[in-house]
């Protein structure tokens, strides 16, 4: 066998009637393919974790709103880059990680205002984002630009 190496291999018994049971249904000719299979998703599992890392956001990138504490968001690396927040369900991209962060900080604030606007209105799932975003996000009054008053100065 060309380009194979062949080792021993001890697996739990339930490990092993699992298997087995995939052969005997046809899934897989024998069980080294069902551990060749393994491998394979586990080293490929293994690569996409690398091609992605976790980040925390510190600003929103607006005056009108701010991060009571950091934010922690994935980023993904798969020709273009995503930044997602699994418990905002909410995501951005760019093609590169600043207009990502961007994306996802611009839909971050959309998604409050829209919230914010329809919180008595929310089915469960919205009303779960917007009490975490309630709780995260803290809106800033602007600040009016003091009044000029010309003066004549003899």
């Amino acid at each position: 066998m060309s380009g194979e190496t062949t080792i021993a291999l001890t697996i739990p018994q339930v490990l092993h009637q699992r298997s087995q049971k995939l052969v005997e249904s046809g899934l897989f000719p024998n069980l080294s393919d069902v551990v060749k299979y393994g491998l394979r998703r586990a080293l490929a599992d293994s690569a996409k974790a690398q091609e992605s890392r976790v980040v925390p956001i510190q600003d929103l990138r607006t005056s009108t709103l701010t991060l009571k504490s950091p934010l922690y968001v994935t980023v993904e690396y798969n020709g273009v880059v995503v930044v997602n927040s699994n418990d905002l369900d909410i995501f951005g991209y760019g093609d590169i990680e600043d207009k990502a962060i961007g994306d996802f900080c611009a839909c971050v604030v959309e998604t409050y205002w829209a919230l914010k606007e329809e919180q008595d209105n929310l089915g469960p799932h919205l009303a779960r984002i917007w009490r975490y975003l309630s709780k995260w996000v803290e809106e800033q009054s602007t600040l009016s630009k003091p009044q000029m008053t010309n003066v004549a100065v003899p």
